[in-house]
């Protein structure tokens, strides 16, 4: 409790914060646009940082870091593409709820989301962590086999509607994921010779291609239907009492913090 004091004394300065609001107000630019990814704006920044204190410095890039991955649900609310890979599955519900008339709500929601999963994943890792890291360094190849097994067989949550483009979809991601030298031993799969593909395949060059060019040839062939719509903006676009009702939604959220699955109740978004 007393480095925990003493960190809040350090960090709570007028050039500290200045350098956090900073931080945000980059990575949400990071986030924002599809292709830049918050990794890409600390590797950027880290030169910036080496005339600073270490307080500083790590703030301002831990703050850029935590922008770039809250911003990525910007482009994937307005747009329909992930402006980062977190912000995959925000695409699924936020865009139609966007689409409907609705982007400052789902704004809204996808802001006080981030909020609680940052909020709730400092605590786990000033809490928790240590055990978690203890039971993790001894996991086997039956634990291991049993956290893919469990990863899996989300698909057929995910797969509603279509069994088989869930699964045929599953085969793809397993085929695309294979590709590359093996993470446990090291044995090279599915290269082919090529040099390229020895590293394995990139997820921005993959999500890009999957939603970004599947988003804009699908509105290409839609044409223009462009519609004018007057947004009355208050506050953050819900109201307290949605927020008390979702908040076991929210505190499922926190292991992925853009990830605003299967809303239930006021904020079902597909209504």
């Amino acid at each position: 409790m007393d480095v925990l004091l003493q960190s809040m004394s350090s960090m709570f300065t007028p050039m500290v914060i200045v350098l956090m609001i900073l931080g945000v107000f980059i990575g949400l630019i990071f986030g924002t646009v599809p292709g830049l990814t918050s990794t890409m704006g600390m590797a950027l920044f880290v030169p910036f940082t080496f005339t600073l204190e270490p307080v500083q410095g790590i703030s301002f890039l831990i703050c850029l870091h935590l922008g770039g991955v809250s911003g990525g649900l910007v482009a994937s609310t307005l747009l329909g593409i992930p402006g980062t890979p977190s912000s995959i599955a925000t695409t699924f519900d936020a865009y139609p709820m966007a689409k409907n008339g609705q982007p400052v709500r789902a704004l809204g929601i996808g802001v006080i989301a981030s909020l609680v999963g940052g909020i709730l994943s400092f605590i786990a890792l000033a809490t928790i962590s240590p055990i978690i890291s203890r039971f993790a360094v001894q996991m086997g190849p039956f634990e291991f086999f049993a956290l893919i097994f469990f990863a899996l067989s989300l698909l057929a949550v995910l797969a509603q509607g279509s069994m088989l483009k869930g699964i045929t979809a599953g085969f793809i991601g397993l085929a695309i994921g294979m590709v590359g030298f093996a993470p446990v031993d090291g044995l090279e799969r599915y290269t082919f010779g090529v040099l390229e593909l020895k590293g394995g395949i990139a997820l921005l060059p993959l999500i890009m291609g999957l939603f970004a060019i599947a988003q804009i040839l699908s509105e290409i062939r839609a044409g223009d239907k462009r519609q004018e719509m007057n947004f009355k903006v208050k506050g953050i676009g819900i109201k307290m009492a949605e927020f008390f009702a979702n908040k076991w939604n929210l505190v499922a959220l926190f292991g992925d913090w853009n990830c605003l699955w299967d809303f239930t109740g006021p904020w079902k978004w597909d209504e």
